[in-house]
């Protein structure tokens, strides 16, 4: 099965993770070799070249980086929580909530006539 294009552009944003990764120490130097190897089976796997130019025009996410659009991503779906949450509180459960207060302002009326009677 031949990648598509969306694939090919994901696998370069991953790649350039990790090459960014290696460079500014999140990878630990020791590790760094090990996942340089992973980077070229994984490209080599998705015919896709990090150094290519021509590759970069294409798959490039920049300015955006796979990290900021993971955040995005979790961001929206943190909201997403939340707003349906505030939508799982209904109208109608409010005024249901709200019900018991309004019927003992009624009820008490009731009770005061029927002691003065």
């Amino acid at each position: 099965m031949v990648a598509t294009e969306n694939k090919k552009a994901l696998v370069y944003s991953i790649l350039e993770f990790l090459q960014k990764s290696c460079e500014d120490g999140t990878i630990n130097k020791d590790d760094t070799e090990g996942i340089e190897v992973a980077m070229q089976c994984i490209g080599e796997a998705f015919g896709v070249d990090a150094a290519d130019e021509a590759q970069k025009e294409l798959y490039s996410t920049k300015p955006a980086n796979l990290l900021s659009i993971f955040d995005v991503y979790l961001n929206t779906k943190k909201s997403a929580k939340v707003s349906k949450a505030r939508s799982n509180t209904s109208p109608a459960a409010a005024a249901a909530s709200s019900a018991p207060k309004v019927e003992n302002v009624n009820i008490i009326p009731w009770k005061i006539r029927m002691e003065e009677a």
